[in-house]
């Protein structure tokens, strides 16, 4: 008596992606799977980078929270925060910038619709102390000095040639 094969087909789709489980023998056989995966890409969404943060400027050190607004199908991110520093975290943490300057950010995703790139040049300034002649003008010995003044981080004024800006 003749045996008939069986095939058995199964279709299983985990995360975007896609397997193809077919079995090949007789019926009541122990169970042989071969598992074939598909090009993905062809079923998942192409991602598109973006984000924003807040703040975009301030004194340093200036903590910035940054948002991750890209779409499509990715499942990993690179954020380069321009100073020097990384983050693997798709949904990071907030980001201190210790020194001053302007600092280009880029965040890149990736995933099974391939990657993209979210470049914004200078988009963090931070700044530190800014000096600027004094208002304070004084005689010495029938000389007219100005005295420079140092705008602090917390928004004060101070005379940089004397303590206590007297």
């Amino acid at each position: 008596m003749k045996r008939a094969l069986q095939l058995l087909v199964l279709i299983l789709l985990l995360s975007s992606s896609v397997a193809v489980l077919a079995y090949v023998g007789l019926p009541y056989e122990p169970i042989s799977l071969t598992a074939l995966r598909l090009n993905s890409s062809l079923y998942a969404e192409e991602p598109v980078a973006e984000f924003s943060a807040d703040p975009l400027d301030g004194p340093s050190p200036l903590e910035v929270i940054f948002t991750n607004e890209s779409t499509g199908d990715f499942d990993e991110c690179i954020w380069d925060y321009g100073d020097g520093t990384t983050s693997t975290e798709c949904e990071p943490g907030p980001h201190t910038y210790v020194s001053p300057g302007y600092y280009t950010v880029e965040l890149t995703v990736s995933g099974l619709g391939g990657s993209d790139t979210e470049t914004k040049p200078n988009y963090i300034m931070s700044w530190g102390p800014i000096y600027l002649p004094s208002i304070w003008n004084e005689y010495r010995g029938g000389n007219l000095v100005f005295l420079p003044v140092v705008i602090s981080t917390s928004g004060t004024a101070t005379d940089a040639a004397r303590p206590g800006g007297r």
